[in-house]
């Protein structure tokens, strides 16, 4: 029993991390909540660190302090690990951008692409889970990751040129879904665990 208070004393000598979760304990009480994560992905011009914003209903929470990237940020564990998983998919998304320069789909140059995930949670579970892409500012896309029916991109603008492929690449649409319903469910649980940890303190 000591072992464990000790465990649980060293695990909240983070004080960003604490923050967090006293903030979100009057949150999580809610019936519904939602983990979002966004970032910008360009084709030629990448002159900044890539950290995507993230947060727990409207809660931030990131890997690095802000000012400094060598001290730990609020993030629980399974939160950081969602930043690696997010950067793997902004290459396959750029990498699919090229790919639509290449065929002709889009003009070279730089192009830019805003991209939103977001979780949604009722009674502490996942109820749906989708992404949505804004290409150069006007063009828009998205993909339902509990679209178990055909698990495609549902288009809101159908006057894309190339997205076609983008529907077709089952590797990218299965990484969008294990992140929405896998990682940030695990990233989500941790959180609402240790907010109910503390609380009971």
């Amino acid at each position: 029993m000591a072992k464990a208070a000790a465990t649980w004393c060293n695990h909240f000598q983070n004080p960003t991390l604490l923050v967090l979760l006293s903030y979100l304990w009057f949150k999580v009480q809610a019936d519904t909540h939602i983990l979002r994560c966004s970032f910008t992905v360009e084709t030629r011009f990448i002159t900044r660190e890539f950290i995507p914003q993230c947060s727990v209903d409207g809660v931030p929470f990131h890997p690095y302090d802000k000012d400094n990237t060598r001290n730990e940020g609020n993030a629980p564990k399974k939160c950081a690990d969602l930043f690696p998983k997010l950067k793997d998919i902004e290459e396959e998304l750029r990498s699919q951008l090229h790919i639509m320069e290449e065929n002709g789909d889009l003009t070279r140059g730089n192009h830019s692409l805003l991209v939103t995930a977001v979780s949604l949670y009722k009674e502490e579970q996942p109820i749906n889970g989708y992404w949505n892409f804004t290409l150069d500012g006007y063009h828009s896309f998205s993909f339902n990751s509990f679209d178990s029916k055909n698990k495609k991109y549902a288009l809101t603008h159908n006057n894309i040129p190339g997205i076609d492929k983008w529907q077709n690449n089952i590797k990218l649409a299965q990484d969008l879904e294990t992140f929405s319903i896998g990682d940030s469910d695990l990233c989500f649980q941790e959180i609402l665990s240790q907010s109910k940890k503390m609380a009971s303190k």
